[in-house]
């Protein structure tokens, strides 16, 4: 789950992969183979106008070694698991969805302790999967989330831009009682798993709160950053995984960016908002209140949220705005994860390391040395 991740948009320079509670390990691989205002003319469309920005597809996998099995009901869950991950990132993406086919189940080869034991998964899964499939996760224009049955808590993402492999284990969505003993063992956590774990392979790496890509549990709560430093949203809207749903058009009636075309909600210094056609039409309100999106650039936040119609993602605390009933920094508002200190990600994102390893449940993979960190006995530096 707290698989990490170094990629750029065309190539893979490590592929990190690890276990559900692990922050970080690492395997170093090879890359993978290949305006006129109020004018006539402006419609309202009732459904979404659909962008294909390319041919990727994401590729859900229920992969079942030999020594598992799975039942109808294991597959409903996982679809119904994977609907919400759809809809978390279409919820964040604003106006885009992922492309994502329908669930294929893959049978294994061998046991489940066989893909476990030295990261088989990762290293031999693609092959298993492109046998059955006829494509793989390292195939060109292709995404494969691999649920594996007996994984339990085996989770790790990669991406380059035009391919991707994302893996965790089913136990902790459809078989609480195979590892009950563990903190990460809920649905809800299995959620957070699978949307960290994508993000990686959609070329996103760790990174700081409220991120999702920072914390995978109370996913609900989570967001997608998209700031100068951390442009997750804009990543993720680029790639070819993704296709671009049209909003109203311009002057529609409005609540946030999200709901216009042009990303862009405001009143036009009348006092209802709409849809504007670009950002450098005056967006506050005839009653002196500007937007959240603007509330945040003139007090210098790098993200801001919007809480309406009882969210909660302000505590209740924050201004109010012409488009929420509290705009507050996200900085500001205390993270919902319970554990303290730093994960051994950011651990390794402060001291500079560009490899860390966590050992965790007498794993060796640091030798018994390093510093303990809240999701690891011992962090340190590969």
């Amino acid at each position: 789950m707290h698989a990490a991740l170094v990629t750029s948009m065309h190539t893979t320079t490590f592929a990190f992969t690890g276990c559900l509670g692990c922050a970080i390990s690492i395997v170093a691989c090879s890359s993978p183979a290949s305006p006129d205002e109020n004018a006539g003319g402006d419609n309202y469309p009732v459904e979404p106008v659909v962008t294909a920005q390319g041919s990727g597809t994401i590729t859900p996998v229920l992969f079942v070694p030999t020594d598992r099995s799975v039942n109808p009901l294991d597959i409903s869950s996982v679809e119904a698991g994977l609907a919400d991950v759809r809809s978390w990132y279409e919820t964040q993406l604003v106006s885009a969805r992922l492309r994502m086919d329908k669930l294929e189940v893959v049978q294994g080869s061998h046991e489940s302790s066989y893909y476990i034991d030295s990261d088989r998964i990762w290293n031999d899964g693609p092959a298993e999967v492109e046998s059955s499939l006829g494509f793989g996760p390292w195939s060109s224009g292709h995404i494969v989330l691999l649920v594996g049955a007996g994984l339990l808590g085996w989770a790790g993402g990669a991406g380059t831009g035009n391919a991707g492999y994302a893996v965790l284990g089913l136990e902790s969505l459809t078989n609480n009682a195979a590892c009950a003993s563990e903190w990460w063992c809920n649905p809800d956590m299995w959620r957070g798993t699978a949307i960290h774990e994508l993000g990686h392979a959609l070329t996103l790496v760790h990174s700081v709160n409220p991120s999702i890509m920072a914390f995978h549990g109370d996913y609900q709560n989570r967001v997608l950053l998209d700031t100068a430093t951390w442009p997750e949203k804009t990543k993720v809207r680029a790639l070819p995984f993704v296709d671009l749903l049209g909003g109203s058009a311009n002057w529609a009636p409005c609540q946030t960016d999200a709901d216009c075309l042009s990303q862009r909600c405001g009143c036009n210094d009348k006092t209802v908002l709409v849809c504007l056609p670009s950002p450098d039409y005056p967006v506050t309100c005839a009653s002196g209140q500007p937007t959240c999106g603007d509330l945040a650039k003139q007090s210098g936040w790098a993200n801001a949220l919007c809480e309406w119609n009882g969210n909660g993602a302000c505590g209740g605390i924050g201004a109010a705005t012409s488009d929420c009933d509290h705009c507050c920094d996200a900085s500001q508002v205390p993270p919902p994860d319970p554990q303290q200190g730093p994960s051994c990600g950011e651990l390794a994102a402060q001291n500079g390391w560009a490899n860390a390893a966590c050992e965790w449940s007498g794993n060796g993979a640091c030798g018994g040395v390093g510093t303990p960190t809240w999701d690891c006995d011992h962090c340190c530096q590969k």
